[in-house]
C-alpha cells in the first residue's frame, strides 16, 4: 500500500474509531465528543492561504451563542499533539464583534441569531458548525448528529459540499467517508427555500 493510500485509509479508521469509542466508552460526555471532533477537523481541512494574517497566525475556533462546551475545548486543545498552527479558542455573541475565526461552532440560541451569523460568515473561509436541531444546519459546513439508543450516545456529523466550496474549503475525502451523510446539491433544490 503506498503512503498517500495508508494515511488515507488511517485517517478514515480514525474517524469511524471516533464515533464508535464514544458509544461504548460511559466516561466521555456529549461535547467532549464534540470537542474532540472539531480538533479533527481542524486537523483534516485546509484553509487557503488568505485565511490567515500571517504564517504563524493560529488558528481560531470560535463559539457563537450559548456555549455548551464548558472547559472542554481547552481541555481537548491542551491536550493536542501535532497540529501545524496553535489553536485557539474564543466565544463571543456575534460574529462581527470577534476576529474572523476559521472554525465557527454555532451554540444554542435563537433561530434568528443564527441566521445572522451565517450571513455574517456567508462566502468567508470559514468552517461553520451547527446541530441538528439548528435553523441553519442546511447551510453550514459541517452538522453534529446525536445518535442515542438505551444508554448509548453516538456523535456522527453531516457534510454539506456546496457550503464547503462556497467557503473555499478542502476537506480530505477520507473525512467525507466517515460522514453519516454527504450533502451534494444546494439547499433550495431540496427545500424551495432559503432559511
Amino acid at each position: 500500500m503506498r503512503g498517500a493510500e495508508l494515511r488515507s485509509a488511517a485517517l478514515l479508521l480514525c474517524f469511524s474509531l471516533l464515533g464508535l469509542a464514544f458509544a461504548e466508552a460511559p466516561a466521555p460526555s456529549e461535547y467532549e465528543v464534540k470537542a474532540a471532533y472539531i480538533l479533527r477537523f481542524a486537523r483534516y481541512v485546509h484553509w487557503p492561504p488568505t485565511a490567515f494574517l500571517e504564517p504563524s497566525a493560529p488558528l481560531v475556533i470560535l463559539v457563537l451563542g450559548e456555549d455548551p462546551f464548558g472547559p472542554h475545548l481547552e481541555a481537548a486543545i491542551s491536550s493536542a499533539a501535532g497540529h501545524e498552527r496553535a489553536l485557539q479558542v474564543r466565544r463571543a455573541d456575534s460574529a462581527e464583534a470577534a476576529s474572523p475565526p476559521h472554525i465557527a461552532f454555532f451554540g444554542g440560541s435563537s433561530q434568528d441569531e443564527h441566521r445572522r451569523w451565517l450571513m455574517q460568515l456567508r462566502d468567508q473561509p470559514v468552517l461553520t458548525i451547527a446541530e441538528v436541531d439548528s435553523p441553519v444546519q442546511q447551510r453550514t459546513v459541517l452538522t453534529f448528529v446525536t445518535e442515542r439508543r438505551a444508554e448509548q450516545v453516538r456523535v456522527r456529523f453531516d457534510v454539506n459540499l456546496q457550503a464547503m466550496t462556497r467557503a473555499g474549503l478542502q476537506i480530505h475525502s477520507p473525512m467525507i467517508s466517515s460522514a453519516r451523510r454527504v450533502i451534494r446539491e444546494p439547499p433550495d433544490a431540496r427545500s424551495g427555500h432559503t432559511p
